[in-house]
């Protein structure tokens, strides 16, 4: 994960630690699509549904960026519903 994602989504490193437990990790993950930024090479997204854990069955979208030769999650859009 880049440090952008981590602070959004978490809002420090501590935070992301503390939400990462077995019953929210998926089991498996289905990609369906993986796209390069013909402009610039060091941005992909992947289109992904997970099996299990708290995104079973949500379409995401995962922006990648290449990062000192690795890829790292950059921002994650998801379908489900916002809201009670």
């Amino acid at each position: 994960m880049t440090s952008h994602y981590v602070k959004a989504s978490y809002g420090d490193v501590q935070g992301c630690m503390q939400s990462q437990t077995p019953k929210n990790a998926a089991a498996s993950v289905e990609v369906n699509a993986v796209s390069q930024d013909s402009n610039d090479p060091s941005l992909a997204s992947v289109r992904a549904v997970p099996r299990g854990g708290v995104n079973d069955g949500e379409k995401l979208t995962v922006s990648l960026v290449k990062e000192g030769g690795a890829w790292k999650v950059d921002a994650l859009k998801s379908n489900a519903p916002v809201g009670p």
